[in-house]
């Protein structure tokens, strides 16, 4: 093999290795809870779920969607202010059923990431705790993601909704409490 034959299969891999190497976007969400776990009618709880990109190369604009769906019979979003806290990354769309959609809306740098909140309001008592769902799937450029570990790109938070809040005491203006007289 002669220094030009060597050079130009040398030169010609390189774009391969560049490809090869530049495709270690992880998009990642963990760790979804309600705060608090249990509420009443009327009461708020806050989704709160962790995305990162825990690969090393960052996950280009327009690439990947997170989906955040409650119980809707049983607890809803406003319906109107989309995820706060790291989630203003995302454009949001609210989907039916109570489900906000959101498209990342610049490049995420590796490593980058934080908190996803969301607030429920308690509609409906219910008989166990219910399930709120946070997902989240590639849907433009999937060269980025080829080492992409798809075991941590779904997460799930449960809430209870307890009945109506306890009645006030017309007397004094708080709850009753047990060994409280009506008079």
């Amino acid at each position: 093999m002669n220094i030009r034959s060597t050079l130009f299969a040398l030169l010609s891999s390189l774009p391969l290795a560049a490809t090869v190497f530049a495709q270690s976007a992880d998009p990642t969400v963990a760790a979804a809870t309600h705060v608090p776990p249990t509420i009443a009618v009327g009461q708020i709880s806050q989704l709160r779920t962790d995305f990162a990109n825990a690969g090393f190369d960052p996950i280009p604009a327009n690439s990947i969607r997170l989906s955040i769906c409650g119980a809707h019979t049983y607890y809803r979003s406003n319906g109107v202010t989309p995820p706060g806290g790291y989630g203003t990354n995302f454009t949001w769309t609210h989907a039916t059923s109570d489900c906000w959609e959101g498209i990342n809306k610049a490049v995420i740098a590796a490593g980058a990431g934080g908190m996803i909140t969301l607030d429920y309001i308690g509609q409906l008592a219910t008989t166990a705790p219910q399930t709120t769902s946070v997902d989240m799937e590639v849907i433009a450029n999937p060269a980025s993601f080829t080492n992409e570990n798809r075991v941590n790109n779904d997460a799930i938070a449960t809430l209870a909704v307890a009945g109506q809040l306890p009645a006030k005491h017309p007397r004094n203006e708080r709850a009753p409490r047990k060994g409280d007289q009506w008079r």
